[in-house]
This record gives C-alpha cells, structure tokens and sequence, in this order.
C-alpha cells in the first residue's frame, strides 16, 4: 500500500466519522429515489449513518476492502470509492424504492467488493486456482447474502455499489492493458 493511497483511505474512513449525523437529521441527506429535488443527496446519503454500529459495520468493510484496494495505489483507491459514492449513489437514486430514505456506506463497501472480484479474476495468476477459487467463493456468498431483501436493509443500495465497483475495475484494467499495450 503507498503511503497517498492510506492517506486517502484515511481521510475517508475519518470523514464519515465526522458526517457523524444519526437518523433524527440523516433521513434530510439521505438518498431518496426518484425524488428528483434531491438528487444531490445521491452523494450525501454515503455519509450519514442510522447509529454508532452501523457506521462501525461500515468502516471495517471499507477498511479491509479498501486497504485491499490500496496496495493497487492511491488513483486506484480513489476511483473504487468515488464510483461508489457517486457512481452507486446515482444508481441506487435511479433503482431504489421510491419514497424510502437510504442511508450508509454499504454501498461503497460493495463496490470494493465488485472490485475486488474483477481484480481477483483479471490480475490473480491461475497458477494459484485454489486460492483464486476460494476467494471468489467468499466473495459470491458476500453478495448473495446482501442481495437478498432484508426490512431495514437496502438490497438496491448493495446491488449498485456492486456494479459501480465493477465497472470501475472494469474501465481502470481496461485502461491499464491499453497503456501497457497488450
């Protein structure tokens, strides 16, 4: 991991601890879907968090899935979790249930996850199968699990932070081959 792209992961797992609002104010910055007049909240609703132990089951996901993304630097990171925010946000504002606030980072977390998926499939040397095998496992059992529908837990917010990693990875080793030329 390079020390920018730490500092990065660290300002941001700092910076939803300081979006520190709870469910009183958070639903005003939440992502509402469909509702047009606050679309830009498809940015902000990353930040706010319902208590302490979500935000908590957030920041270690982006932690661990993030400091994973890390060791691919600093434009890497930053492009995973902008897609996420942004990229997912926008998404779930497009596909979620209109009319129910969605608030969390879980989104994010996912798209490291999708990431992490397509990096683990493009770059992993099939010499090591069983580990690249046993990866991918825990990883389809991680989105399986959060894809289902559960009361209180937003499945379309899990599902586009998913693609928006997934595309990210996508378009970033796409990229990557056209600058190295194969």
């Amino acid at each position: 991991m390079t020390k920018p792209a730490a500092v990065v992961l660290l300002v941001f797992i700092a910076v939803l601890y300081g979006a520190d609002v709870y469910v009183d104010s958070a639903t005003a910055y939440a992502v509402w879907p469909g509702d047009v007049s606050r679309l830009p909240n498809a940015v902000t609703g990353a930040f706010m968090h319902a208590d302490q132990a979500h935000l908590a089951g957030n920041v270690v996901g982006v932690g661990i899935l993030g400091g994973i993304a890390a060791t691919r630097g600093v434009a890497y990171l930053g492009s995973v979790l902008l897609s996420g925010v942004v990229g997912g946000g926008a998404l779930l504002w497009a596909i979620g249930d209109y009319g129910t606030p969605v608030i969390g980072a879980s989104g994010v977390v996912f798209a490291l996850l999708g990431a992490y998926i397509v990096a683990t499939v493009l770059t992993f040397p099939n010499e090591y199968w069983i580990s690249k095998s046993l990866s991918l496992l825990v990883c389809g059992a991680v989105v399986v699990l959060g894809l289902v529908p559960r009361v209180g837990v937003s499945w379309e917010g899990h599902l586009s932070g998913l693609i928006a990693g997934v595309v990210c990875a996508a378009v970033y080793f796409d990229v990557k081959n056209l600058e190295e030329g194969s």
